[in-house]
Order: structure tokens, then C-alpha cells, then sequence
């Protein structure tokens, strides 16, 4: 989110903090999972979330939640990377860790690949 938010001094967010907020959601990529992952979360809420759909990249999206835009849900990768004027917090009350899977080509030895990998294996460890 922002780091003028409201929200964020906090250390983390729970659900019904964020009824009525304008959510960012990417059209590809997990774009379509993260939307119904908010409408499942904030279903019954009230104010209810504004969802608002992007055919952006990550970095114009931070660009975006910079400018008050709104915010995203992102993975625990992206609070890695540095933003600007962006603020990374976790759900403290998300009942369990969304799943993500990746598929590549074994033949695949590309330095990207390589980084996307052991960011993976970093993140997964306890």
C-alpha cells in the first residue's frame, strides 16, 4: 500500500481492514486468482471493495499503489524488491498460504530462471 495509508505503520493487516479499499489486479498472469481470492475474502463486507483490472507490469502497478491508486495483493517475493513510497504487509489472518507453481522446460539454464528458483527456495524455507 501506499506508505501515506492509513494502514501502513502497521505490522500487518487483517481482512476486514480492507473492506471498502480499492483493490489493483493485473488482467494476466495470476490476475484472475487474486480477484476471486478478494471477492471470496471480502464477501459479505461492508463498504465492499472496489476491484479495478490492469493490463500492467509489476512495475507500474508499485508505481501505482505509490500514487494512491489502490493497493495489490502480492507475493512475499515482491517485499523483497525496493518500491518507492510503497509499503509491503502481510495478513496476519489469512487461514492458510496461497499456493503458486511455476512450470519450465528442464532444458531451461537461463540466469532469470536461475534467480526466479532460488528465490523460491528462499522464500519456501521455514
Amino acid at each position: 500500500m501506499p506508505s501515506n495509508h492509513r494502514l501502513a505503520g502497521q505490522s500487518g493487516v487483517i481482512w476486514t481492514d480492507l473492506a471498502g479499499e480499492t483493490f489493483l489486479v493485473r488482467h494476466g498472469g495470476t490476475g484472475p486468482q487474486v480477484h476471486d481470492h478478494i471477492v471470496l475474502r471480502l464477501s459479505g463486507r461492508w463498504p465492499l471493495p472496489t476491484i479495478q483490472r490492469f493490463e500492467v507490469e509489476r512495475g507500474t502497478l508499485l508505481s501505482m499503489v505509490a500514487q494512491g491508486s489502490g493497493i495489490p495483493l502480492l507475493g512475499a517475493a515482491s517485499g523483497l524488491l525496493p518500491a518507492a513510497d510503497v509499503v509491503f504487509l502481510p495478513f496476519v489472518d489469512e487461514p492458510e498460504p496461497i499456493v503458486f507453481s511455476a512450470v519450465w522446460l528442464p532444458q531451461n539454464r537461463s540466469a532469470s530462471l536461475q534467480n526466479l528458483l532460488s528465490l523460491a527456495a528462499e522464500i519456501t524455507r521455514p
